[in-house]
């Protein structure tokens, strides 16, 4: 439950983060609800692969878990470096009904880098928490 807490915490962070238009807005966020996410997941990840795995094969968990940190971490920052460098802005082309003179326009919307980055975290937020719905808690009663 708290993994579930904590991950959408973060998920809401990061929405409010595409949505944000002033610096006191990006500091409100990025030192509240941000933080309190990542706070509240990552000691129940640990806990998970305490509860998860047989006391003899719990190094070898420990050495995936912070491996497969480590490997997030180094592909972490060329990925955002790749979005920010080849995707200044990411435009959406869509079609909208103009009621008053009863056509259709099409329009455009811009997104910096930025805010594209932070919707694709936001996305990897909600998959995580998605994939957590299949969680079984009867696991835990095997080890």
């Amino acid at each position: 439950m708290s993994l579930l807490i904590g991950l959408s915490l973060y998920a809401i962070a990061k929405l409010f983060l595409i949505f944000a238009d002033a610096r006191w807005q990006l500091y409100l966020i990025m030192t509240t609800l941000a933080p309190l996410g990542i706070s509240i997941v990552f000691p129940a990840l640990l806990l998970g692969v305490k509860r998860l795995t047989f006391e003899n094969s719990r190094p070898y968990a420990f050495s995936v878990f912070f491996g497969a940190m480590i490997i997030g971490a180094i592909l972490g920052g060329p990925v955002v470096d790749w979005i920010r460098h080849d995707y200044k802005t990411t435009t959406w082309h869509y079609t909208h009904h103009n009621d008053e003179l009863d056509r259709d326009e099409d329009r455009v919307q811009e997104f910096s880098a930025w805010r594209t980055i932070s919707f694709v975290g936001f996305c990897l937020n909600i998959a995580l928490i998605v994939l957590l719905g299949f969680y079984n808690h009867n696991v835990e009663f095997q080890f």
